[in-house]
C-alpha cells in the first residue's frame, strides 16, 4: 500500500515538474 501511495505521489510530482518546466520556458522565452 505504501509503495502505491510512493507510486502515485512520484507521478504527481513528474506532472508537476512538467507544469512548472512549461511556465519557466514561458517566462524564459
Amino acid at each position: 500500500m505504501l509503495a502505491e501511495i510512493h507510486e502515485q505521489s512520484a507521478e504527481t510530482n513528474g506532472k508537476l515538474l512538467r507544469v512548472v518546466d512549461q511556465i519557466a520556458s514561458i517566462f524564459l522565452g
